[in-house]
């Protein structure tokens, strides 16, 4: 997969889980920063709106807020899913806000994510969704 990345953003990929290419966006705030991670999965033989379909009726303890078909960078179609939730960030329990863009091609899906702390959603939305467009599975 390509996507584009800011400048200022501080690679963190392999810190939690190995296979998760991760960038921290914000900074600490009681042991949690805001970030984009971007995970590659098998899309279970679904296309895309099939898997938009399956994700949004499998959100387990998270609350979908929106699902969709959006364009994307050069007219790309990707999906886009919006949800909240309560985590365990290590530090506490959070109640997080996730925005996440997925693309589907041959049988893979990657999944690009900004989490944010319920309060920031809307400021960090606002920057980091032109990114979250780009996302292109190669």
């Amino acid at each position: 997969y390509t996507i584009t990345v800011d400048d200022t953003w501080t690679e963190t990929s392999g810190t939690f889980v190995k296979e998760v290419e991760a960038w921290r966006i914000g900074r600490p705030l009681d042991g949690f920063a805001a970030n984009v991670n971007v995970l590659t999965q098998d899309a279970l033989g679904k296309d895309l709106q099939e898997y938009m379909d399956f994700s949004a009726e499998n959100m387990g303890a998270f609350q979908l807020i929106d699902h969709q078909i959006v364009e994307g960078v050069g007219g790309h179609e990707l999906g886009l899913l919006e949800y909240t939730g309560s985590v365990n960030t290590g530090a506490g329990t959070r109640q997080l806000h996730f925005l996440a863009t997925v693309d589907v091609i041959d049988g893979q899906a990657v999944v690009a994510t900004l989490t944010t702390d319920e309060g920031g959603f809307l400021a960090e939305q606002a920057v980091v969704e032109p990114y979250l467009l780009s996302l292109r599975s190669t």
